[in-house]
């Protein structure tokens, strides 16, 4: 039997994971066809700078008074184990707060994707812990995890976004998690 794994790419940039232990997934899946190029619409060109220009001028300049520029005023972030946020000046107090616990917060966006009103993003992202974060005392370590975003945008502004950054890298770098040895 033989492991089938592909990678493919959708309509909001998320990736899709298939893997199937029989040989007779390669039958009904064309791993050649997996990864096509598509064209990419002047406006979803446009949407991903917009989000692009979001993370640089508002969360690497660690400049909250640039959100309205970006942001509608009820902006909704839905971020795993942090819950939901609701309300654009409350994001932007807890983006002034990641700054002052890593006064050298950067993200590179590594990706982004547009489709209608979707904006996906890959990050990498990176700071020295400086502060207390969630109760951890300053360790000064320069921390690095990733991240993967998807906004949507609604008359011209970010409305809502669904982020799933790797807080399991975070919480290992800051020695509050050990993973188990391999076997």
């Amino acid at each position: 039997m033989k492991i089938v794994s592909f990678i493919s790419f959708h309509a909001y940039g998320v990736a899709l994971i298939c893997a199937a232990g029989f040989a007779s997934c390669a039958q009904h899946i064309p791993l050649q066809n997996s990864m096509k190029t598509t064209q990419i619409a002047p406006d979803d060109k446009q949407r991903s700078q917009f989000v692009r220009d979001f993370v640089e001028n508002v969360f690497n300049a660690h400049d909250p008074s640039a959100g309205p520029t970006y942001l509608q005023p009820d902006f909704k972030v839905i971020n795993g184990f942090l819950g939901v946020r609701s309300g654009r000046d409350a994001y932007l107090t807890a983006i002034t707060r990641m700054a002052q616990t890593f006064p050298d917060l950067h993200a590179t966006v590594e990706d982004a994707f547009a489709s209608g009103d979707r904006v996906a993003i890959r990050l990498t992202i990176e700071g020295t812990q400086r502060a207390p974060l969630w109760g951890i005392p300053a360790t000064n370590k320069k921390l690095r995890w990733t991240g993967n975003n998807i906004y949507r945008l609604e008359n011209g502004k970010i409305a809502e976004e669904w982020a799933s950054e790797d807080w399991l890298a975070l919480f290992i770098q800051l020695d509050q998690f050990h993973p188990p040895a391999p076997q």
